[in-house]
């Protein structure tokens, strides 16, 4: 089997772990035909199976933990992706590339296709149980939810791919999983520190500046902030992009070699 074969068993098998052991509860109510939620309505019910109240004000870091756990799984699968290509059959390719940023754009595409298609698989999952759980029907309101939970967690997934991958180049791999990890921790303890603390003669949240910011509206939907927050995000992957790039054409990390070498 290949080796990118065996990577989407793995995948699947961790999406499927997830699931059931993060609402084995309500699967079991479900099979024996009790109500898991006062509230039946997929604002409600779909939101509070995704972020376990992470929009919550509750320093809990149980609430963290179950919120960010897709991603937090997906780096232990892509966390040192770049690293191993590196250290593995990928520097045939690359060392033969006359132009790496193409190898390396390929290599971050790749990424930010498996994140999507994780989280979409992940929350697809979700949302299915959730309108199991409602008794309601697909629509496009609900779906609207789907693809903007999706992005969200994508988002966050790439920038601590991105940091993982980074320090996993530069000093290895326990500490990039360690550091990225604490990245979640801190930002989340960051978020709930400043409060409702606004910005200098603005009415915007500090906390919107924070990226695993989230506020959701009675819709179940996103609200200013939290886009804000997402952009923040957006921005902090585009110079993670940048700054691995650098590292990986600038350092001599024991297996590059020169073009007029090759």
């Amino acid at each position: 089997m290949r080796r990118t074969a065996k990577r989407l068993w793995v995948q699947a098998g961790i999406i499927l772990f997830i699931v059931c052991f993060f609402q084995c509860e309500d699967w079991i109510d479900i099979i024996m035909g009790r109500d898991s939620f006062l509230i039946t309505d997929m604002a409600f019910v779909f939101p509070y199976l995704v972020f376990h109240r992470l929009d919550s004000t509750e320093p809990d870091i149980t609430i963290l933990v179950n919120a960010t756990i897709s991603i937090i799984m997906f780096n232990i699968l892509y966390g040192s992706y770049l690293y191993d290509e590196l250290h593995g059959t990928g520097i045939y390719y690359f060392i033969r590339y006359r132009n790496r940023m193409k190898w390396y754009i390929q290599k971050i595409m790749a990424l930010l296709r498996n994140a999507f298609v994780f989280h979409m698989v992940y929350l697809g999952i979700q949302y299915i149980f959730s309108l199991n759980l409602t008794h309601e029907t697909m629509s496009f309101h609900n779906f609207e939810m789907l693809i903007s939970y999706t992005a969200y967690f994508t988002i966050l997934c790439i920038m601590t791919a991105l940091i993982t991958n980074l320090l996993s180049v530069r000093f290895g791999r326990v500490i990039a999983f360690i550091v990225a990890y604490a990245v979640l921790g801190i930002m989340r303890w960051t978020v709930l520190a400043v409060g409702n603390a606004t910005i200098f003669g603005t009415d915007q949240k500090i906390r919107a500046l924070i990226p695993i910011h989230l506020t959701l509206d009675d819709e179940g939907f996103f609200t200013g902030d939290t886009y804000l927050s997402l952009a923040v995000a957006v921005l902090i992957c585009c110079l993670l992009t940048g700054l691995l790039y650098h590292v990986i054409r600038s350092e001599n990390i024991g297996l590059l070699q020169e073009e007029s070498h090759v």
